[in-house]
């Protein structure tokens, strides 16, 4: 049944006038890389830079059809919303689309401009989602959903019939993964046509809630998601999307941020565009899956699925992006001390050198080296060395705050993360800041959509009670950090 509906999608006649048909480009720099012949699905190359406009278009076109009067509502972070907006603006319908109101402005702006009545409502998704269905229920319009619906999934599935009717010979197809329509619909397709094509999907490795409810065999909703690749950071899959992935997906594979913001650059290489960090999550995902599985010669499709990035990300995925070893090594405080430490690395490149005076007899100081090469266990015959290389604690916060010592009295150390919008770090300030002492505090903004502070409190034993009493006041996610 699903072939003949995303045939009957993609002869419609107004299709190929809204939806491209977007290209399938073998990257040359990737495949000389990784030694396959490594295709991107440019479906960052769609009038809304997102492969969200296929099933936003064929649902929207289904129920204009059915009902000229219809109104629509969605609640989207993004790209599905722009998907939405651009398709009813092509049918003149009256379109609400409900975002969190930490959503970029960028895309705020976006949504506007192709016609869609923009409502910022809560602090995210699901705060979102609960006013869109108010309105669906009190307006009485029709609520499309993002990922859970099968004209939805169909229009997805189109990339799959495009992928399948442009390359005969096809090994493995990597397919970003939130809350499963993407993959759900190019996967079944493909299987239906060729089982024997792999189907991998991929997520981040703190927003994998497909991956989790697969080995679960259960829906399983996740607790937090992290927003770096706010694409697809889906607490919860759908119902319809996890029957189908079930039956069709092969394998899932999750990445870090920083194997995301690897990719970014990898893809810019070979097409000088920049995706999103959702959008290059089948490539971060093949990479790893290649180098994991030793694969070679094998023909691997990565579907890019959009390029909504907002820019001030860029700074922080440029220093993400370099695969650099973070080490945080002790020396002796005395004259000469640098020199020596700086001759055991070279010719490696230092590509960042943290250090602060103490009146203490030994110094820390943290270094970024650009290639790993046994460097590590050269420079631990010499001096103390820590790796922190994996430690997102020390790449995002610590290695910012030379000259800490760690050792103040009653001192708490906590990360708290709080919606990044104008004037909220103020307002977080305030909360934090009218009792306690803070022995120390490091924030930048990381172009997210949520701040990550690390705060250093002094609190006695007979404060205890009330800091835990206002920990849980104050609605920020939270957790103790040791450093």
């Amino acid at each position: 049944m699903i072939t003949t509906l995303v045939k009957q999608v993609c002869n419609n006649n107004n299709w190929r006038s809204v939806v491209k048909k977007t290209p399938l480009q073998l990257g040359i720099t990737s495949s000389n890389q990784f030694n396959n012949n490594m295709f991107f699905k440019r479906e960052d190359l769609q009038n809304t830079f997102s492969f969200k406009l296929r099933g936003a278009y064929n649902k929207i076109r289904k129920l204009y059809k059915n009902n000229r009067n219809v109104k629509i509502v969605t609640c989207s972070a993004g790209n599905h919303a722009q998907g939405v907006a651009y398709s009813c603006d092509i049918f003149n319908i009256d379109s609400k689309i409900v975002m969190p109101t930490i959503t970029p402005s960028i895309k705020i702006e976006q949504v506007k401009r192709y016609g869609g009545e923009v409502i910022l409502h809560g602090d995210n998704y699901d705060e979102a989602s609960s006013k869109a269905i108010e309105l669906s229920e009190k307006e009485n319009r029709e609520l499309i959903h993002p990922y859970d619906d099968v004209d939805i999934i169909t229009g997805a599935a189109t990339i799959g019939k495009e992928i399948i009717e442009e390359l005969k010979d096809i090994d493995y197809v990597f397919v970003p993964v939130g809350g499963g329509g993407l993959i759900s619909g190019v996967g079944l397709y493909i299987k239906l046509i060729n089982p024997n094509i792999k189907i991998i999907g991929v997520e981040s490795n703190k927003s994998c809630s497909m991956n989790v409810s697969l080995k679960k065999r259960e829906i399983t909703e996740l607790s937090m998601v992290d927003t770096f690749a706010d694409g697809t950071a889906v607490k919860k899959v759908g119902e319809i999307t996890f029957n189908i992935c079930k039956k069709f997906v092969d394998e899932m594979v999750t990445v870090t941020n920083d194997e995301i913001c690897t990719s970014i650059k990898q893809l810019y290489l070979d097409t000088r565009n920049i995706a999103e960090p959702s959008g290059v999550l089948s490539l971060a995902g093949s990479i790893k899956y290649i180098n994991k599985n030793k694969i070679k010669n094998k023909n691997i499709i990565n579907i890019i699925s959009g390029a909504n990035m907002d820019f001030k990300r860029l700074r922080y995925i440029t220093e993400r992006s370099e695969n650099e070893v973070l080490l945080n090594i002790t020396i002796p405080e005395k004259t000469g001390s640098f020199k020596k430490l700086y001759n055991s690395i070279f010719p490696i490149n230092v590509t960042e050198f943290r250090y602060r005076y103490t009146n203490n007899k030994e110094a820390s100081v943290y270094i970024s080296l650009g290639n790993k090469n046994n460097i590590v266990d050269k420079l631990s015959k010499k001096y103390e060395v820590i790796n922190l290389s994996e430690d997102e604690l020390a790449k995002e916060h610590t290695k910012y705050l030379i000259g800490y010592t760690g050792e103040l009295p009653c001192e708490k150390i906590y990360r708290f993360l709080f919606p990044e919008r104008p004037g909220e770090l103020g307002q977080f300030l305030n909360k934090i800041s009218y009792q306690w002492n803070i022995t120390l505090f490091h924030y930048r903004n990381s172009g997210g959509i949520e701040g990550d502070v690390l705060v250093g409190i002094q609190v006695s034993d007979n404060d205890l009670n009330d800091f835990n009493t206002f920990l849980n006041s104050i609605n920020y996610k939270y957790c103790e950090e040791k450093l």
